[in-house]
């Protein structure tokens, strides 16, 4: 499979797909946990990462780092450092000087062309917008962004774990970033989670983590569930604020008709989930609350102080190539797209035959720039459309302009200041939205 791999940093995901006791409601890959179980897996982690850097031909270097699952807390610390020396983690440099010289190197094959094929300038576009944005911080693309010098390297946790003795084995490695999957304080919701947790103990299992220094924690909270009410949601909210994440992700709860708990509603035994109306209520609360206390909205679903934006997630928001490695991982190496196997023992099958990005898709110009519009209007910041438009050789929503223009005159979609994003009343119906312009 021949192709061009990016030559600035990445971003990085691993997945670790084991969890103590699967939550009801969770329609990811996932398997139960065994010593024996997790020890062969990391066995086919490390081949991949060592395939993936026989591929490029050298050490790869990660703009971040993210352990996800699953239960990757589960891992121990000496697990979690051998993985993070399979990368180079020492941060990048001269992000500005690197993207004036490829900038530079792009107006003078664009001067000699002529008159090229579009199309074949199309795709070296991308790949230059691509190679060029992999490391940039957190925040709005200039020229100008700073170096990346300490990569984001996260840690999704589950709450019950965080004790003492796991705090202090976890300042043995270079995670610094940490994701607790607190979901509610109210215990009834987190029966109904299936969470192990009690409410009363977050505020304490998060001193700890103080303690030791983590500066940079992102909570999750799960709205929309049976029975919640307004009240309810400003309780969790309420609590959330006096445990003075950095962060913090809002997901609306949704389940996959697979899921245990799915299974269980459409029985009759669990629970109907709130209507539309009610959970869109909920939704404004929580942008209403979290504005108020001073955390910005910068993602459909994501909250954050100034400066403390997800930088991972940003990278997938923005197009950028990430590499992800484990089972059911899905990377994006444009313009391959690929997911590896959702099975341990398929994985662990491809990775021990060397191979790597099993039965990927090459995703066409038009599936890239679907791809691109509906992650990059996911942000608040939106699309800027001169770039937009550098890169793909036409205007934003070419071939859809009926519908953009119904979207604008409705109010969903906003033009200003160069740059196309949704309206506040079309965030909570975003997948409408953007499903009409792709």
């Amino acid at each position: 499979m021949g192709q061009d791999l990016p030559a600035g940093p990445l971003a990085v995901y691993i997945h670790h797909p084991f969890c103590l006791q699967p939550c009801p409601y969770c329609s990811f890959f996932k398997r139960p946990w065994s010593l024996s179980a997790q020890e062969n897996y990391l066995l086919s982690l490390h081949k991949e990462a060592e395939l993936w850097e026989q591929r490029f031909g050298r050490r790869i270097q990660a703009s971040s780092l993210y352990f996800g699952g699953g239960t990757p807390s589960l891992l121990k610390a000496e697990d979690i450092l051998r993985l993070c020396a399979c990368f180079d983690l020492g941060g990048t440099e001269g992000v500005s000087q690197q993207e004036e010289k490829r900038e530079e190197r792009v107006s003078l094959k664009q001067r000699d062309r002529g008159t090229e094929d579009f199309s074949t300038m199309r795709h070296e576009k991308m790949r230059e917008f691509c190679s060029c944005r992999v490391g940039l911080s957190a925040g709005r693309v200039t020229r100008n962004a700073y170096r990346v010098t300490s990569p984001e390297i996260t840690l999704e946790v589950n709450p019950i774990q965080i004790t003492e003795e796991f705090v202090r084995e976890l300042k043995r490695t270079p995670v610094n970033r940490l994701s607790v999957g607190v979901q509610s304080v109210r215990d009834a919701a987190l029966r109904y989670l299936g969470r192990r947790h009690k409410g009363e103990s977050i505020a304490g299992r998060i001193r700890l983590l103080r303690d030791a220094g983590y500066d940079n924690i992102s909570l999750d909270l799960m709205y929309g569930l049976p029975g919640m009410g307004l009240d309810d949601l400003k309780r969790d909210l309420e609590a959330f604020l006096a445990l003075k994440p950095e962060h913090i992700s809002c997901y609306l709860l949704s389940l996959e008709e697979d899921s245990p708990l799915g299974i269980m509603t459409a029985e009759g035994k669990s629970p109907e989930l709130p209507d539309d109306e009610s959970c869109a209520q909920q939704y404004a609360l929580i942008r209403r609350v979290l504005r108020e206390a001073g955390f910005q909205h910068y993602e459909i679903s994501n909250f954050a102080r100034p400066g403390f934006e997800g930088r991972h997630n940003l990278a997938y928001w923005r197009s950028q190539p990430y590499l992800a490695l484990g089972a059911s991982a899905a990377g994006w190496l444009p313009p391959w797209r690929y997911t590896n196997p959702c099975d341990l023992e398929e994985y662990s099958q491809m990775v021990a035959a060397g191979e790597l990005m099993k039965g990927a898709e090459e995703l066409s110009e038009v599936q890239a720039e679907s791809d691109e519009i509906m992650m990059g209007l996911r942000l608040l910041e939106g699309i800027e459309l001169t770039a937009f438009e550098e890169r793909h050789l036409h205007e934003f929503g070419r071939g859809k302009e009926r519908e953009r223009d119904k979207l604008l005159k409705m109010g969903m979609l906003e033009i200003e200041a160069g740059r196309i994003r949704l309206s506040s009343q079309a965030l909570f119906v975003s997948n409408a939205v953007i499903g009409e312009l792709i």
